[in-house]
């Protein structure tokens, strides 16, 4: 393949970065929490979300936290937001930027590591760091990411650049520790690359050496813990627990820990076990793990096609030569892969954009395997992979005959059409070597099979809200197009947001959605285990909490509650339903409430 037209791609996605960034105009998902919290630390009110939660969670019997405080991200997010949205004029614009440029800047790493990683492999066709790039260039979910205002791409940024530096002569401790400490600082979840540097200094050192090397290793991660010092002291003080976080409540609802709601004071309540999460979370993968495997195989079929294969049957041949050469390159890269691909199937539930930090390496590993000659061991796991294909392939057989509780003929239809392309680069390593086939040709059939991520980027990148939580083509774990029905979620609450500021609303009640607007004030919809709560909303609405309230309405259309109608035993009146239609259906509404004189 010619340079030239690698070189252009390249470019095509630079410029389409650039591009996308006025696609996105209202934040999306949990962009939204982040530029509240950036909203307020402009408007000099500190670390406050920008909502006040409808219920408050606790653990066991312990106080009430505040509920308004920032309680779910760490403070990177919105730092960056606000040092950015104070010169822009806007906190998501801050956000937005701050994701193009580690997007950009992402582009740039690949190509520099993958050119260090192949120019120590003889024969190697001299096109693959272009041929890396390009990849993640065109990947419409790295493309998505530079754009929307979430910083995933950032922790994928900071992952290579981890990488980088303990390959280089000298890492030190002190530099990888801040990386470290940064990502951490941006993601709970980067808490599993603490061992990393440990693991990686220790397995590049000399044999007489590897204790000394390992006690570095550690001494980076010491670093890391007191990079996040200051936001558990502030913890500490706001919620008397400096690792507090909401997303402990996450796992335990998904581990299927019921809470017992009461009402405390006016606010609503939801006091859950005060179990080990470690235990829950361990516990729960018995429930979640094989259905994130087989989202993350799905996923790999698009986001990596071939190259996931490539990596999988080469990773263990890759280590024990890492291990051999002591190549701390290749060490860090096998191990931050490992890492980001065990909190992602570990996590309950996990979502494609968990995937942005491993694209970049995943395809860097796959053309490294690429790059050289297959070895026995590569050749016998090509058919381990193939197995494990046929396995999740078998698996998924009811969702075509219907018999499965949840039948989703999309999925399997996927992975059947999806398996050859996913194997047959590694089962060419069983036939193929570089004396048979040419560089110049093994390339060519690289670029031919990723094909498939450039039809995906035309077919989905067009509309905004494509790939936060899923796509056309992949839907989230549970089948549904959450971005589709978050998007229409959002115009339609943007509509009832006007009917109430138009009366007056100074303090509404409604989904988190809204937090994307500075007005009115928002306090967050209560529910209980998923479900609407009137009790809740009922205890909200009489301690004063809102003068208004926005609540989604779910099928059957039409809507039941009219306008002029009292409601919440006499709590609320309505003033209007808010409906969108597309194709002359309706397919999201609003009913906007007025609180009642009492």
């Amino acid at each position: 393949m010619r340079p030239g037209w690698l070189l252009l791609a390249i470019l095509a996605g630079v410029v389409l970065r650039c591009a996308l960034l006025a696609a996105h105009e209202v934040p999306h998902g949990d962009v939204m929490l982040d530029t509240g919290v950036a909203r307020s630390l402009l408007a000099g009110e500190g670390f406050r979300s920008g909502l006040e939660r409808g219920t408050a969670l606790v653990r066991g019997d312990g106080p009430l936290p505040p509920q308004d405080m920032a309680d779910q991200h760490p403070p990177l997010w919105p730092l960056l937001g606000a040092a950015l949205g104070a010169p822009s004029g806007s906190p998501f614009l801050g956000l937005r930027l701050a994701s193009l440029l580690a997007g950009l800047l992402v582009v740039r790493m690949t190509w520099r590591l993958a050119d260090r990683l192949v120019e120590s492999v003889p024969g190697h066709a001299q096109h693959l760091p272009a041929l890396a790039t390009t990849l993640v260039a065109l990947s419409f979910l790295m493309l998505e990411f530079s754009a929307d205002g979430a910083l995933y791409g950032l922790q994928a940024l900071l992952v290579l650049l981890l990488v980088e530096r303990l390959a280089a002569a000298r890492p030190g401790v002190l530099v990888p520790g801040l990386l470290l400490g940064a990502a951490w600082l941006l993601n709970h979840q980067a808490a599993v690359l603490l061992p990393v540097p440990a693991l990686v200094l220790a397995g590049g050192a000399e044999p007489g050496r590897r204790g000394r090397a390992a006690l570095a290793g550690l001494a980076s991660a010491g670093v890391a813990c007191l990079v996040m010092l200051p936001w558990w002291w502030r913890n500490a003080q706001v919620f008397g627990d400096p690792f507090f976080s909401t997303n402990a409540f996450y796992v335990l609802d998904k581990a299927g820990i019921t809470p017992a709601f009461s009402v405390e004071g006016g606010q609503p309540v939801a006091r859950f076990p005060d179990v080990s999460l470690v235990r829950v979370l361990l516990a729960g993968l018995r429930s979640w793990l094989p259905a994130n495997v087989l989202y993350v195989t799905l996923a790999g079929l698009l986001l990596w096609p071939g190259l996931l294969g490539l990596a999988a049957s080469g990773a263990p041949g890759l280590l024990r030569a890492a291990w051999r050469g002591r190549d701390r390159r290749l060490l860090a890269l096998l191990a931050c892969a490992a890492a980001q691909l065990v909190i992602t199937l570990a996590w309950p539930y996990t979502k494609l954009r968990y995937l942005v930090p491993l694209t970049p390496l995943v395809v860097l590993l796959g053309v490294r395997v690429w790059a050289a000659a297959p070895t026995r061991g590569e050749r016998r796991l090509a058919w381990v992979v193939a197995a494990v294909w046929a396995l999740l392939l078998a698996g998924t057989w009811g969702d075509i005959a219907g018999t499965s509780a949840d039948p989703r003929p999309s999925r399997w239809i996927m992975l059947a059409a999806g398996g050859p392309v996913l194997l047959l680069l590694p089962l060419l390593l069983r036939y193929t070597s570089p004396r048979a086939v040419g560089a110049g040709l093994r390339t060519t059939l690289v670029t031919g099979l990723l094909a498939a991520p450039v039809l995906a980027l035309a077919a989905l990148l067009p509309a905004p809200h494509t790939s936060y939580n899923g796509c056309a083509l992949l839907p989230d774990i549970f089948g549904q197009p959450q971005d589709l029905l978050e998007a229409r979620e959002a115009r339609v609450l943007d509509r009832a947001r006007a009917v109430a500021l138009r009366d007056g609303a100074r303090v509404a009640c409604g989904p988190e959605t809204l937090l994307a607007y500075s007005e009115p004030a928002l306090v967050k919809l209560p529910y209980a285990g998923g479900n609407f709560a009137d009790v809740p909303l009922a205890a909200l609405v009489d301690a004063g909490r809102c003068d208004h309230v926005i609540t989604l309405t779910e099928p059957p259309w039409p809507i039941q509650i009219a306008s002029g109608q009292a409601w919440l035993d006499g709590r609320l009146l309505v003033l209007d339903t808010v409906t969108l239609e597309e194709d002359g259906e309706t397919v999201a509404a609003a009913i906007v409430s007025r609180a009642a004189p009492r």
